[in-house]
């Protein structure tokens, strides 16, 4: 495990100097990862913020979330959001999560605002601020490097429609909207990339949500950067939801599985929100297998 960590690190290294590629396009949140990453058509909670800005206008309630998760050893991803009704057709979120290990991290600092256009219709914005974290070993590595810049600015953009047919939401997500860039060169450009999904609700039991990302929309290209994920949710009681979820790679052939569950209680007016997200890949992907937890208070 400890040379398939060291694998990662080096990955880390090289994609970080050319546009923080891993913590743009490893899924958000662990509802997110339990539904195979299918949530831009959702994203009901404070972790819009990060999958999908608009879907803030939704929260009628102030929502803080702490997630968790990573694989054995030193490598992991870490989340803390917090979203809230500004007004009835306002909503602002914050967000920071960080991905990588005590020598090198990914790091990205959100705030976001959505706003109800029309009855059903929100629009998001979210402006980041992405940076690297050396450890003195790997700034003396990479210090003969040129154009070496470790922050970068960015833009997210997003849609969400609840349609008049009861139950059905669509959503449209525009990750890295002003293409920013690390450095002087357009190879250190961060790539548009494209989330249209849709979600159905079958009353308050049940929920299935399907996604297709399609990677750097300003470009033609014959490679595989696109895929579709899916993901199911059902209430087994009225506390306890579980979820599963299938979802391809954008970089690599591969396809992972998740499942999920969740666990909703009430205190004198407070919500609690327990989830648990695993998600296994096959080869050669194996790596990232993760377990995720995540605490959700709303009040």
């Amino acid at each position: 495990m400890k040379i398939g960590i060291s694998i990662l690190c080096v990955a880390l290294i090289a994609t970080s100097s050319a546009g923080f590629v891993n913590i743009q396009n490893i899924d958000s949140g662990v509802r997110s990862l339990g539904l195979g990453s299918s949530l831009v058509a959702v994203a009901d909670n404070s972790d819009a913020v990060f999958i999908n800005p608009a879907g803030l206008g939704q929260l009628m309630r102030r929502q803080m979330t702490y997630t968790h998760g990573g694989v054995p050893d030193d490598l992991g991803r870490y989340m803390v959001s917090f979203g809230m009704p500004l007004n009835s057709k306002l909503g602002l979120g914050m967000g920071y999560e960080r991905i990588g290990s005590s020598l090198l991290s990914e790091n990205g600092a959100f705030v976001s605002l959505s706003y109800q256009a029309l009855s059903g219709l929100y629009m998001g914005v979210s402006a980041k601020y992405l940076f690297s974290i050396l450890s003195p070993t790997l700034t003396e590595m990479i210090a003969n490097e040129d154009e070496v810049d470790t922050a970068t600015v960015g833009v997210d953009v997003g849609l969400l429609w609840q349609s008049s047919f009861s139950g059905a939401q669509m959503g449209l997500f525009l990750r890295n909207a002003n293409q920013p860039s690390t450095g002087e060169s357009s190879a250190l450009t961060l790539p548009t990339d494209l989330h249209v999904g849709a979600g159905y609700r079958v009353g308050t039991l049940a929920l299935l949500s399907v996604q297709y990302v399609r990677r750097d929309v300003t470009k033609i290209s014959f490679t595989r950067h696109r895929r579709w994920m899916v993901g199911v949710e059902g209430y087994l009681l009225e506390e306890l939801v579980l979820r599963v979820g299938r979802q391809e790679s954008l970089d690599v052939r591969g396809v992972s599985l998740s499942m999920g569950l969740g666990y909703r209680l009430g205190y004198r007016g407070i919500g609690l929100l327990l989830d648990y997200a695993y998600r296994e890949n096959g080869e050669p992907l194996e790596l990232l297998s993760a377990h995720r937890f995540s605490f959700a208070c709303e009040f």
